[in-house]
């Protein structure tokens, strides 16, 4: 009797042969209680925790069948019962990192100290990062490029509202001295 086990966040899967084994892994910690399992006579993947282990009655099946695809899709029944897909949503794992989001930040941030210096690759870095993760959604860091961003396009702005007042006061002081 054979006892497969799989593990949904490293997608592996490992054969026990016999409780027994099964019994040492969970002790051993290589298996977990959140892990589903699947053994002959088991209508499908099951969660190691809603096994009783202890029950030793198998019936052979010729094959196993593939694992349930992860992430599990979840279905809105709240409205009358029935099933509503416009609210159907997928758990999704982000474990990537968007780089160039935490250095259009780290610009922006920067373009405060060192105006426009800063502000300019900010801008470049964080349109880079917004692309890239709208290519990719699993991609963290959206909002970071979305701070560096707002950062250093603020920064120019005031440089150029700086830059306007001083080429008006200049205008308006040569108007005051021709004037005289």
């Amino acid at each position: 009797m054979t006892i497969t086990v799989y593990n949904p966040t490293s997608g592996q899967q490992t054969t026990f042969n016999g409780i027994a084994a099964l019994k040492q892994a969970l002790q051993t910690c290589t298996v977990s209680m959140t892990d589903y399992c699947f053994y002959p006579g088991a209508s499908g993947w099951i969660l190691l925790q809603e096994v009783q282990i202890t029950d030793a009655r198998f019936i052979p099946l010729p094959s196993l069948p593939p694992p349930v695809s992860f992430p599990p899709v979840f279905r809105d029944t709240s409205t009358s019962g029935r099933h509503n897909q416009s609210m159907d949503f997928a758990l999704t794992v982000r474990t990537k990192h968007c780089v160039m989001a935490y250095f259009c930040f780290g610009f922006g941030v920067l373009s405060i100290l060192f105006s426009i210096l800063a502000a300019i690759p900010g801008v470049i870095c964080g349109n880079i990062a917004k692309k890239q993760c709208q290519e990719d959604p699993s991609m963290l860091g959206k909002s970071w490029a979305t701070a560096g961003l707002w950062l250093s396009w603020l920064v120019i702005i005031v440089n150029l509202l700086v830059v306007l007042a001083v080429i008006v006061f200049f205008l308006w002081v040569l108007a005051i001295g021709a004037s005289h």
